[in-house]
């Protein structure tokens, strides 16, 4: 429940100093839980520890420096490049569509 409510929190489109502090709390009791299930601190298990688990210890600090995350969120840029995409018509000449 720890990284459902803390993926609510961080993805509103406003969030208090306080709710950060909470995403933080969430997600540190999340990635020891991932971690003691899944990894259990044993090397053999090293590919459980994937870069993405990680990264949700830090999502707090960008929360802090850069504002919710809808603002910096890299679907919005997916989205728009999908959109680009489907508007070519010419595989031989697809500048000429953009």
């Amino acid at each position: 429940m720890n990284l459902v409510e803390a993926m609510r929190l961080s993805t509103r489109k406003s969030i208090s100093i306080n709710e950060i502090s909470e995403v933080k709390e969430r997600f540190f009791q999340f990635t020891e839980y991932y971690e003691k299930e899944f990894y259990r601190h044993d090397a053999d298990r090293i590919s459980a520890c994937l870069p993405t688990i990680h990264q949700l210890r830090h999502i707090h600090d960008a929360l802090r420096m850069c504002g919710p995350t809808f603002v910096y969120a890299q679907w919005c840029m997916e989205r728009i490049n999908g959109n680009i995409t489907s508007s070519v018509k010419s595989r031989e000449n697809p500048d000429a569509n953009i």
